[in-house]
């Protein structure tokens, strides 16, 4: 009788035994599962608050750039001595100034100078041809074609950003005008 009294206490005790480490189990994982989802939640709210507040100051900070890189460029397409220049040269009334390209590429290369993000910069007439430029590589082209060039005539614009050579490079463009409101073409800048 006391054997079997033994091996009932026994497997009333391993029962017991058994209950209690499964329900510590079961507790402790609960436990766990709770504490990692809080865990993943707050790191997540934590990482979706510092992206969020990165992001806003890299657009305050491009959006910065982009208005002082237009401001830019329409002050180089308002420079008088630019404007005089285009104006004499589309007044059908006199002929071709003879120096225009020597003059106008000496304005523009002094903003050139002035202006350490600009790679070249050149101006069109109002059809679209580069009449003058820092660098002889852009005269005679055909911008009337061209996205840049098109907003350009409306508005000081910032063309979309791309890789050339390993570099990025945008254009910029700005209308010209008199002051008088008439349209003498689009500065563009190649800007780094």
């Amino acid at each position: 009788m006391r054997h079997a009294n033994r091996l009932i206490q026994r497997s009333i005790f391993l029962k017991l035994a058994a209950l209690v480490a499964f329900v510590v189990i079961l507790t402790a994982t609960i436990v766990s599962w709770v504490g990692f989802r809080f865990a993943k939640n707050s790191l997540s709210d934590e990482i979706h608050t510092r992206l969020d507040t990165l992001a806003h100051d890299r657009d305050e900070h491009l959006r910065s750039y982009v208005s002082q890189q237009k401001e830019r460029a329409a002050l180089v397409a308002s420079r008088t001595r630019l404007r005089a220049q285009l104006m004499d040269r589309l007044d059908p009334t006199t002929p071709e100034p003879k120096d225009f390209l020597d003059s106008t590429r000496r304005i523009l290369i002094d903003a050139n100078d002035t202006l350490s993000d600009f790679l070249a910069i050149w101006v069109t007439d109002p059809s679209g041809k580069v009449v003058t430029a820092t660098d002889d590589h852009y005269l005679g082209r055909d911008y009337s074609s061209d996205a840049d060039y098109q907003r350009g005539r409306r508005e000081r614009h910032l063309g979309t950003p791309s890789f050339e050579n390993g570099n990025l490079i945008a254009q910029l463009a700005a209308p010209a005008l008199s002051e008088d409101g008439k349209f003498l073409g689009v500065v563009m800048v190649l800007l780094d």
